[in-house]
């Protein structure tokens, strides 16, 4: 008699047992949903800008750096300026390194670490930006702010020996040059003594020491000084990156010293190399070691010192050229449509190597460059490191 009764029973309490199920299932999927999106942002760069009057950005192109901290050729992304500002969310999980740059190339360049987890919020200037934010990025800008007056000085005194060169047309003896240059050192150095008392002072905060780690004159000694909170954390492969690469620096540097030592010294016989262009193949003894002097011009269309010889070595080629004196040029680290439009543009009259690369430079240990060396007629280095005035005063002691 009661049994409809019964199982009508039964179904309710099964019912509210499915419902009970459900209702946990919806708090379990919730639950994960937020879980999720707090992850999501942990694992994000949140970044503001705010350009001030006279930076007239309507994009910034974004460059997130590899897991190497190398800076990618092509953007990421890019976000546009809207009223002065911009906001973006950069997916992230690890830090890298990270640059903005303008559309319109006139704003400031941006460079600095992107750390997941941050909130980045960026003063842009013409030629000037602040980092401010997060925890990270407070620290970082405290540890700017007060380098600013030593960096302020450096930068200004860096301006000042560019354009005492520029006037004086690169000439090395001229006084006031060398008077810039020395203030010039000067500040370089209290930079640097500011920067290793800075980060003495501030080494604990992450922020700030990453900061001045990242400028500081001896990384690889400032980064063994680190507390291990910071150098056993989130930039420790930064800082393992970093340390290898300058490790490697210095000793292909000490494998150029070397070099160097044995290729370019006075009386040593030159080291032929060949570069192809255009499929020609050109080599360094199709003009050396024929019987006649050749000044060999290691340069670069991008090298603004490089450029500044030129004229003396054209003056040189007129000069001397009915006498037997070649000159050749070495179109180094430079791509071949770059050097044919500054060979047009500075009327260069005599020939080149063209894109030699690496090939010159490593085959006598070149760091830099212009590098200007004088072979003799039988194929020996008469002179090298030439620059300036000396390059006429050597062909005049040849040329009696």
């Amino acid at each position: 008699m009661h049994r409809p009764l019964t199982a009508a029973l039964l179904i309710f309490l099964q019912h509210k047992r499915l419902m009970r199920h459900l209702l946990s299932l919806l708090v379990l999927a919730l639950c994960t949903c937020c879980f999720a999106t707090q992850a999501a942002a942990q694992a994000s760069l949140r970044i503001r800008g705010t350009l001030t009057k006279g930076a007239d950005a309507t994009k910034y192109y974004i460059y997130l750096s590899n897991e190497r901290f190398q800076t990618a050729d092509t953007p990421t992304d890019s976000v546009a300026v809207v009223g002065g500002r911009f906001s973006y969310v950069l997916p992230l999980r690890e830090v890298r390194g990270l640059t903005l740059q303008a559309a319109d190339g006139q704003s400031a360049r941006i460079t600095t670490m992107a750390v997941p987890g941050e909130m980045l919020e960026l003063t842009i200037e013409p030629v000037a930006y602040y980092c401010r934010g997060s925890r990270f990025y407070a620290e970082l800008n405290e540890a700017d702010q007060r380098l600013t007056p030593y960096s302020t000085a450096y930068y200004d005194a860096y301006k000042a020996v560019e354009e005492r060169y520029i006037a004086c047309d690169g000439n090395v003896g001229d006084a006031l040059l060398e008077q810039v240059s020395l203030d010039f050192q000067q500040k370089a150095a209290a930079q640097d003594s500011a920067i290793v008392a800075l980060f003495g002072e501030m080494k604990q905060s992450e922020g700030a020491a990453i900061f001045l780690l990242r400028q500081h004159p001896d990384f690889v000694k400032a980064a063994a000084e680190l507390p291990s909170h910071v150098r056993g954390g989130r930039f420790a492969k930064y800082i393992d990156l970093r340390i290898a690469s300058i490790m490697q620096r210095k000793a292909e540097k000490a494998k150029a010293e070397k070099l160097r030592g044995e290729k370019m010294k006075e009386g040593a016989m030159f080291t032929d190399f060949a570069a192809d262009y255009e499929g020609k193949t050109q080599r360094l003894s199709d003009y050396v070691g024929k019987g006649q002097y050749v000044l060999v011009d290691f340069w670069a269309s991008w090298c603004a010192p490089c450029k500044k010889e030129i004229p003396g070595l054209i003056a040189a080629y007129n000069k001397y050229k009915e006498r037997g004196l070649v000159v050749l040029g070495v179109a180094t680290w430079d791509k071949p449509a770059d050097t044919v439009k500054a060979i047009e543009e500075l009327g260069i009259p005599y020939p080149q190597i063209m894109n030699a690369q690496k090939a010159g430079s490593d085959a006598y240990g070149i760091e830099g460059i212009p590098q200007i060396i004088l072979f003799a007629p039988d194929g020996t280095i008469a002179a090298a490191g030439l620059r300036g005035e000396a390059i006429a005063q050597k062909l005049a002691e040849i040329y009696k």
